[in-house]
């Protein structure tokens, strides 16, 4: 089949290729467009076998889909034949996809002689599919690792949309529990905190750090900072959620609190067992005294003998405690379990005589 001037001058000006092929898959015409994508001439391509230019597993893909059509179009029916995307050779060995279209020819008579079809380079759009496709994949990777709570909340109807392992931990749900629900339905976030996010959304289209309690399925609640904002996936308002969890963080920093104010109130009592010490030592010099000039056998001796004993028992308190203030480390000693109830029996019967101790 030869082909006239004026119809390559008229396919000249094509990027695609436009060709022609016999029942036998022969090509019989292809527009000078060929070149450009393959690097051959349009005599050398007349000259190629199929297997040469197309790889050979989308060879076979075109093959099925060639026979499938032709099997239909010669029992009478008129088939649609789909875009196929193939791999095909350069003339270098370079590979390339393209994307084809092709359709049958038939003459007067509507006899088959042969499809006729176009072929488009299709190399960059396949770049972009893969890269969206790798976007995808690492959007969803680092949706799923996220050590945040991530949700996707439809705006219209309220719904979640999509959720990650970490709202779901969070929450004490499975996804087949939430996805699909009204996140009021849930009751997850109390109504007045819902109503606030809402308002900051449709006031700036966006909220950061707004901190509020969560409820889990089981009970306790957690308190979250929340960032939210509103974007457009597939024509559609979509709330992106992000749930930072604070409530271990929010415990630490109590504790903290509380352990500053133990460390001044330890500072204070060691100012304190300071003085008290400074006038226990007054009492213990003067009752030392006392005891100096004073019998054995005065009534008053044992008295001043216990009174001797419990200031020495209070200097071994405010020792203690300024060492708590300094954080000393405290030193060890054997202690008598006995000793030490006996004295203290002894003090506590005569300070509460109407308390009586028995030792057995």
């Amino acid at each position: 089949m030869e082909t006239s001037n004026a119809l390559q001058i008229e396919y000249s000006q094509l990027r695609d290729i436009v060709f022609i092929q016999d029942m036998d898959l022969n090509i019989v015409f292809v527009s000078p467009s060929v070149t450009e994508v393959f690097g051959y001439t349009c005599e050398e391509v007349y000259k190629l076998d199929m297997k040469e230019i197309i790889r050979k597993d989308s060879l076979k893909k075109a093959s099925l889909a060639f026979e499938a059509a032709l099997k239909q179009v010669r029992t009478g029916v008129n088939v649609y034949i789909p875009l196929l995307e193939l791999e095909y050779i350069r003339k270098d060995g370079t590979t390339f996809w393209g994307e084809i279209q092709i359709s049958f020819l038939r003459d007067k008579n509507g006899g088959l002689i042969g499809v006729q079809g176009i072929l488009r380079n299709i190399d960059a759009r396949r770049m972009t599919k893969d890269e969206l496709r790798q976007i995808r994949i690492k959007f969803q990777s680092l949706f799923d690792i996220s050590p945040q709570a991530i949700a996707f909340t439809q705006v219209s109807t309220g719904k979640l949309l999509y959720v990650n392992e970490k709202l779901c931990e969070l929450t004490q749900n499975s996804k087949n529990d939430i996805l699909g629900k009204d996140i009021a339905q849930l009751d997850l976030i109390p109504e007045e905190n819902r109503k606030m996010l809402f308002k900051n959304l449709c006031k700036t289209g966006e909220v950061q750090g707004y901190e509020m309690d969560f409820k889990s399925k089981s009970g306790p609640t957690l308190n979250l900072q929340v960032f939210a904002k509103t974007i457009m996936i597939e024509d559609e308002w979509v709330i992106f959620t992000m749930f930072d969890d604070k409530t271990r963080e929010n415990l630490l920093e109590y504790q903290f609190i509380q352990a500053q104010k133990m460390e001044a109130l330890g500072t204070l009592a060691g100012g304190v067992a300071h003085d008290f010490n400074n006038l226990l030592m007054g009492i213990q010099g003067k009752v030392s005294l006392m005891l100096f000039k004073e019998a054995d056998d005065h009534p008053h001796y044992a008295m001043l003998h216990d009174i001797q004993k419990n200031v020495q028992r209070c200097t071994e308190l405010t020792r203690q405690l300024l060492g708590y203030a300094r954080k000393e480390n405290p030193e060890i000693a054997p202690l008598c379990l006995n000793d030490l109830i006996e004295e203290t029996s002894n003090m506590f019967q005569r300070a509460r005589k109407q308390i009586n101790i028995k030792k057995e």
